[in-house]
């Protein structure tokens, strides 16, 4: 299966990256609470902005994103996040998730690390550490690569997941 080039979807989505990224250091050296504020004006431009370009492209091309409550193919992917995103995410952690939640995902993160650096083949097909019962237990704090991540071709993201190279 071949992968599309010039996809407009994609390269609209690309401006979303670069207005997080300028979003992101403007706020460095304004403290945590000012990060976390800038960060939550990021996602929710970042979200707004991926619902205007799937509509467009749902209307272009008549195809329907497939990406789901419980569809977790790309949660079986390497996802890098900035500093940033990782501050504001562990804050939002620390305040939503019970003491023994929050101890099973350390439990989690640090055994991802551990295969990760012993086998990173296989640690980039490994779940998501924040990934419980085919859910993400920080979706509303997802970083911006999940935000910006959507799928037209629920085939394409099976076959991803079991070939990362795809």
């Amino acid at each position: 299966m071949s992968q599309v080039t010039n996809d407009p979807f994609r390269e609209s989505l690309k401006g979303v990256r670069s207005f997080a990224e300028s979003m992101i250091s403007s706020a460095s050296g304004g403290g945590v609470e000012r990060l976390i504020r800038v960060v939550r004006k990021i996602e929710r431009v970042t979200d707004e902005r991926v619902g205007e370009v799937m509509g467009t492209h749902q209307r272009r091309y008549g195809k329907d994103v497939m990406c789901g409550e419980g569809c977790d193919h790309c949660c079986h992917q390497t996802v890098a996040l900035t500093k940033s995103e990782l501050i504001a995410f562990a804050q939002w952690l620390s305040e939503h998730l019970s003491p023994s939640d929050f101890a099973a995902l350390k439990q989690r993160i640090e055994a991802h690390a551990a295969l990760m650096q012993k086998d990173p083949a296989r640690g980039e097909v490994q779940a998501c550490p924040m990934l419980v019962d085919r859910r993400c237990i920080g979706y509303e704090m997802r970083p911006i690569a999940c935000r910006i991540h959507h799928s037209f071709d629920l085939e394409a993201c099976k076959t991803m997941q079991r070939d990362p190279s795809y």
